[in-house]
């Protein structure tokens, strides 16, 4: 981003260091829930949803649950219509606590996305414990989807089981329309990346949106 701005984990290190990270969650929280309210009256559609990152530091705030529902319920936003993503690449030591906790917030509206599996710690186990709605698939095997090999193999093997545990499947990282066409053939509901546009300012308004989606759907003709 440039030398006088932080990146998000930079952002959130340095939350945490100085106590402030429940702070950020809420500005977050409410940032968030503003812009998709906003983007769902200019789409005049209700069923698209927004994803956040948690970290496991904070999943120990005992106000997240709380605060979660109240940015829900200040737009009276659709169930689900936000996501929770936890990265697998930080460990969850203690699989009862964080269960009840991911239990919480689902009962509090949002859904929850298991983020970059398959590069990260624990992942079966992880799968198999929590209720996740959504499993994203990391970089490393989406990119080797069009490109064949052992990390396709992998990546398909994954996109199957995410479809077998009734999961909605995400490719993370697509760059490329080869890329999105092996994403969906493998079996991927949805994708991010750049094929479908860079990161944008809240300013940008609902058609980057519109296009990203005609992309995405129009990416197997």
């Amino acid at each position: 981003g440039g030398p006088d701005k932080a990146g998000p984990e930079a952002l959130i290190q340095a939350a945490e260091a100085i106590g402030k990270d429940a702070e950020v969650t809420r500005f977050v929280l409410k940032a968030a829930t503003d812009y998709l309210a906003s983007q769902m009256k200019a789409l005049k559609r209700r069923d698209i949803f927004m994803a956040l990152n948690i970290s496991v530091t904070q999943l120990k705030d005992k106000d997240l649950v709380s605060d979660v529902r109240a940015a829900i319920d200040e737009h009276d936003l659709p169930k689900k219509a936000l996501v929770l993503e936890i990265t697998e690449s930080q460990a969850i030591t203690d699989i009862v606590e964080a269960g009840a906790k991911f239990h919480e917030l689902k009962t509090a509206g949002a859904a929850l996305a298991f983020d970059d599996f398959g590069a990260g710690f624990s992942s079966l186990t992880n799968l198999q414990s929590f209720e996740f709605d959504y499993l994203k698939i990391d970089k490393s095997f989406v990119e080797g989807l069009a490109r064949g090999g052992d990390n396709a193999k992998i990546g398909r093997a994954i996109a199957q089981l995410g479809r077998d545990l009734g999961l909605t499947v995400i490719a993370e990282g697509v760059e490329n329309p080869e890329t999105a066409r092996a994403a969906q053939e493998a079996g991927c509901a949805l994708a991010q990346g750049f094929e479908f546009g860079a990161p944008a300012p809240r300013s940008h308004d609902a058609e980057p949106a519109k296009h990203r989606r005609k992309l995405w759907t129009g990416a197997m003709r």
